[in-house]
């Protein structure tokens, strides 16, 4: 699998990766696969990845709304002091990700995408916050 992640990456060139953290997001297994393998792929300077990695973590209000007879989610979201990356999103961005989980149909109901959304719009307040996979700089553009 590690391979074929690699090929991907060099075909498609990107200037930044941002995955799940090592927690998968929400404890995912698929996801904490490929957070690991892409985090192999750059600690290794593998040719055509590039240096700059980030984690993406939902907050507690999002999760909650996925499954709110679960409760708090354990020890599955970061502290905030390794969340220092705050990248602005605009509405059409927000919708794209609202479209792209509605997609994954037999894991989201409609109400689910909704409720998830709207929590999520919340917390997050116009930016995506992100973890730097190496560093606790501060940005607000990821490719500076």
């Amino acid at each position: 699998m590690t391979p074929r992640l690699h090929e991907e990456l060099q075909r498609l060139h990107p200037d930044v990766l941002i995955t799940w953290g090592p927690d998968g997001g929400t404890g995912h297994p698929d996801h904490r696969v490929v957070s690991s393998l892409v985090t192999q792929l750059v600690r290794a300077g593998a040719p055509g990845v590039p240096e700059r990695l980030f984690y993406a973590t939902l907050p507690v209000e999002g999760m909650r709304a996925m499954n709110p007879q679960r409760g708090e989610p354990p020890l599955l979201v970061p502290q905030a002091r390794y969340v220092s990356v705050h990248v602005p999103f605009t509405p059409a961005d927000f919708a794209a990700t609202r479209r792209g989980m509605a997609c994954a149909r037999t894991q989201f109901s409609d109400e689910v995408v909704d409720h998830v959304g709207a929590a999520m719009a919340g917390a997050w307040n116009g930016a995506v916050p992100l973890a730097p996979a190496f560093t606790n700089a501060s940005a607000d553009d990821l490719f500076r």
